[in-house]
């Protein structure tokens, strides 16, 4: 009877300190509505993304263009578009005609879609935007119309970036628009708005093109170690 009513206290203890730890996180201001909560929501999201690619590349043996062009090399959309079936949307994207702009009378009734994966709960820009860009090189994995492979890629060095955050471009997510090396500034959040950058404080979550770790790249990084991480040399 003793053991009985012993079990029963140390069992009423421990509900008890679990209930009373729930309550305390749930009012907790760095719970979901806390700083660090809009930037832990893009971690998550440029994971999904990275992901996508992968199985992407596991289907069809390389990654997907920087964007789309028709036969007179204009662009049509982006890499997005053709990553949305990796993202459980395959019904946009069996709906929109493959072979128009992505502003097309047709296309852009579907491309309005407000798709919170491929942006930053801090989004300034409004409704179908994004903050997950693709930043072109001529030796890395985004190479404008080019598909590019991991075997034509090599052997990678750690730390090369793949898909970073921007925030002060207003790009819609299928517009065939990302960010170029040869005109980013190599400061993140720099004081132009333009580059690699988010709202979120002391720096910007990127996606790794060797594993698909995201990592926080603080503001403090220097331009030449940016450079280093976003620019494939021939022989790396």
């Amino acid at each position: 009877m003793r053991r009985s009513i012993w079990l029963f206290n140390i069992m009423a203890i421990i509900f008890g300190g679990i209930v009373t730890w729930c309550l305390l996180m749930s009012f907790s201001p760095n719970v979901g509505n806390g700083p660090i909560a809009p930037r832990s929501v893009c971690r998550h999201r440029l994971q999904d993304i990275s992901l996508a690619l992968e199985n992407y590349h596991d289907k069809y043996g390389s990654f997907p263009p920087a964007w789309v062009a028709d036969e007179n090399g204009k662009r049509l959309y982006s890499w997005r578009v053709l990553i949305l079936p990796f993202l459980d949307q395959r019904p946009i994207y069996d709906i929109i005609h493959l072979d128009e702009p992505w502003d097309s009378p047709h296309n852009i009734q579907y491309l309005q879609a407000d798709l919170t994966m491929f942006k930053c709960p801090d989004n300034e820009h409004g409704p179908a935007t994004t903050n997950y860009v693709a930043v072109l090189s001529e030796h890395g994995p985004w190479r404008g119309a080019e598909a590019v492979s991991k075997d034509e890629l090599g052997e990678l060095p750690d730390g090369v970036l793949f898909v970073v955050e921007q925030h002060g471009e207003k790009i819609h997510w299928a517009e065939p628009r990302d960010l170029d090396l040869a005109t980013l500034p190599l400061h993140i959040n720099d004081d132009s708005g333009h580059g690699i950058g988010s709202p979120h404080a002391d720096g910007a979550n990127a996606a790794l093109l060797k594993n698909g770790r995201v990592e926080f790249l603080e503001d403090s990084m220097s331009p030449g170690e940016l450079r280093k991480r976003l620019e494939l040399s021939p022989e790396h």
